[in-house]
């Protein structure tokens, strides 16, 4: 039996320049798992050391207050700012509880930022 668990918040990110920029902050304080062009829109997606989802959080909020005022500018242009939740599927529990804080759902909405969610299916990893 596998069991249900949260991953990671990935911070998924669109727009239609190049935002290169951006990217080079955030990747100062986040991994960044990818960063491209597709079809004229620049797609980048980024993770940060946290383990907890309130710490996630937070930490991409403070993350964002940093970023020089030509790098926000671009953070605000953005077309997507995604809060992708990941979380792998299992058979246990029987049900499985994750939450939000208000404070955790204002600080995307201050951030300008939507939320995802992503289930993967479980794989054995040998």
């Amino acid at each position: 039996m596998t069991e249900i668990r949260f991953l990671n918040i990935d911070l998924d990110l669109e727009y239609d320049t190049n935002i290169n920029l951006l990217v080079d902050e955030l990747g100062e304080s986040c991994t960044i798992m990818r960063s491209e062009i597709i079809e004229g829109i620049h797609h980048a997606s980024f993770e940060t050391g946290e383990l907890e989802i309130e710490n996630i959080i937070q930490e991409y909020a403070n993350i964002v207050e940093r970023l020089s005022p030509s790098a926000r500018k671009l953070w605000i242009g953005c077309t997507k700012k995604s809060f992708n939740f990941g979380f792998e599927s299992g058979t246990k529990p029987k049900n499985f509880h994750a939450s939000l804080s208000g404070n955790a759902v204002s600080s995307i909405f201050k951030l300008g930022g939507g939320i995802d969610f992503t289930i993967y299916p479980h794989t054995n990893k040998q």
